[in-house]
């Protein structure tokens, strides 16, 4: 049985419009909505589903996000694996931290 991830809520700032003129089907492959604003830099993507849950594959395609920021940009994206994270995205750099999101958020739910 393979595992699947899911990448939503992207969101990029510092893209340059050549760089995502160069990157645009790749993203658009990826990913289910890709809109960016040439003006601010701003890059917004989701709904990459049903990806994989291969390293590799992962490591290639946060690789390729960070090499979209410019020197000042900046980059999030939550990913759905096994677990919740969030993957932080400098100009050619990634880190990915463990989120805790439970099962129920009603599980404690408090009435007023």
């Amino acid at each position: 049985m393979k595992s699947y991830c899911s990448l939503h809520c992207g969101h990029f700032n510092g893209v340059e419009k050549d760089v995502f003129d160069k990157n645009k089907s790749f993203l658009e492959g990826l990913f289910r909505f890709v809109s960016f604003d040439p003006e601010t830099g701003a890059l917004d993507v989701t709904g990459a589903q049903n990806l994989q849950h291969d390293p590799d594959k992962l490591i290639e395609i946060f690789n390729a996000l960070a090499s979209l920021l410019s020197e000042e940009g900046r980059g999030r994206i939550i990913l759905q694996c096994d677990a919740h994270e969030i993957c932080y995205f400098r100009k050619s750099m990634w880190k990915l931290l463990s989120v805790h999101i439970p099962d129920d958020p009603f599980d404690d739910i408090h009435y007023v």
